[in-house]
């Protein structure tokens, strides 16, 4: 699998992770920013070719870091285990989103660079 491909199923997971959060109880708005960032970035790296949804969606998914780790009470929130286990799902998506974008931008604009 290319690196574009594993920063799409992060953003994905990541996105199921934040449904999974909702159906779990977590209080969050109708439409979670989040959940609409990750989904667009997704969307538009399948059915693009450009570069620069790589640096969105990393982007995007850095930003879920930052959220799910402000939170990070519900990572171990074993009184509720959906939840514990919805962030989780969550933040492994992420994860693997910044670290896929990181490397399928360096690779994109090296291949620029390099055959230019």
């Amino acid at each position: 699998m290319s690196a574009r491909t594993w920063t799409v199923a992060g953003l994905v997971v990541g996105a199921a992770g934040i449904v999974a959060q909702r159906v779990a109880g977590v209080a969050m708005p109708v439409v979670p920013p989040g959940l609409v960032l990750l989904v667009v970035s997704a969307v538009l790296l399948v059915v693009t070719r450009w570069r620069w949804p790589l640096v969105v969606g990393g982007l995007a998914a850095g930003a879920e870091v930052a959220a799910v780790l402000a939170g990070a009470g519900k990572l171990t929130e074993f009184a509720e285990p959906g939840v514990a286990a919805a962030s989780w799902v969550r933040l492994a998506g992420v994860v693997v989103a910044v670290v896929g974008a990181a490397v399928a931008t360096a690779v994109a604009y090296r291949k620029e660079t390099v055959t230019g």
